[in-house]
């Protein structure tokens, strides 16, 4: 059974003052991505190690390749083996495969519920629906139309992995019956859909004419969309350098001072439409993201973006004058422009 990245795992390596050990992939003749050696901390009587952090780096939640129907395979789930004493008489002491949750819930089971949780489960006629998966051998996704009749699409998974993928992986095939990935589905494809059914949830299919739709990494490791319903304002944050130059203020048009180069951050203040408190008590899946993209449904581009609040208030009706309540929050484009 998968454990979340989140949950301490502990191992222990025996009643030894010291140990040489290893952390490999997949099984014990698989790839090592650590080899140390622990000390048994004062006090205890046995050498003991806590290998969460090492094994974090070596799952992904990769931008999947948008497509018609598609399946981008990468390490949502990867098998960690320990071996103690490698240089002596190698003994496997754990075998332990994390996914990569980083919710603090204990009461959500990813091999049960899934990966998604959508804010409000709404989404465009014209837009991707992302879901991550763990192992398995396909995803289905159901269409139901606006006149009552279905569609089953089948969207099979396989291994596969490039260097964008991999960049993560140490550059091997990643095996998606064994690792998970993202399905993608593109409802543009289809006219008068009702509702989706994919993967365990249901997505309602409505046409809001949004600019935006943005598309995160969710706290349980899965992708999620939102469809941003209010108004947005752009903006572009400048920072100047300047230099100092000899002029003769006799001739109007002479300078002296210049800009020799200006560094530009392009930002969006975004805001939510109006929300439920049960709504709400998903937005911080959003708001506390390290993996966000802003689609710009015109255009059909996929900007990379970073937040850049530093606060995430829990609105609630009550809490809001008995109000539904909406969220703004502010983005950034992550990519470095400079204007010479």
């Amino acid at each position: 059974m998968a454990e979340p990245i989140w949950k301490d795992r502990f191992v222990d390596l025996g009643a030894v003052a010291q140990e040489d050990f290893e952390i490999r992939l997949d099984d014990s003749s698989g790839a090592v991505i650590y080899a140390g050696t622990a000390y048994r901390r004062p006090g205890e009587t046995n050498c003991i190690i806590r290998i969460n952090d090492i094994c974090a780096d070596y799952l992904a939640a990769i931008l999947p390749k948008l497509a018609l129907a598609g399946f981008t395979s990468f390490a949502v789930a990867q098998e960690f083996v320990v071996i103690a004493d490698p240089n002596g008489t190698p003994t496997q002491v754990d075998d332990v495969t994390f996914y990569n949750d980083w919710s603090y819930d204990l009461d959500w089971d990813a091999s049960v519920m899934g990966l998604s949780d959508p804010i409000d489960g709404l989404v465009d006629p014209n837009q991707y629906i992302l879901q991550s998966q763990l192992p398995a051998s396909s995803v289905t996704a159901t269409i139901h139309f606006t006149d009552g009749s279905t569609s089953t699409i089948i969207i099979n998974i396989a291994g596969s992995a490039d260097f964008n993928d991999d960049f993560n992986e140490d550059f091997s095939t990643i095996d998606a019956s064994e690792n998970g990935g993202a399905a993608v589905l593109d409802l543009s494809q289809f006219s008068d859909v009702d509702y989706v059914e994919m993967g365990g949830k249901t997505y309602k299919v409505k046409d809001l004419c949004p600019k935006f739709i943005v598309y995160y990494v969710n706290a349980f490791g899965g992708w999620d969309s939102l469809i941003l319903q209010g108004n947005d304002r752009e903006s572009d944050a400048l920072v100047r350098h300047t230099t100092g130059k000899d002029y003769d203020n006799a001739q109007p048009q002479n300078r002296g001072v210049k800009d020799y180069a200006i560094e530009v951050t392009k930002g969006w203040n975004l805001n939510t439409g109006w929300l439920d408190d049960n709504q709400s008590s998903r937005m911080h899946h959003l708001l506390n993201s390290t993996e966000v993209y802003l689609y710009d449904v015109a255009s059909g581009r996929m900007l990379p973006v970073v937040l850049t609040d530093t606060s995430n208030e829990v609105k609630t009706y009550k809490g809001g004058g008995r109000h539904l309540v909406r969220y703004s929050f502010n983005a950034n484009l992550a990519k470095d422009m400079v204007r010479r």
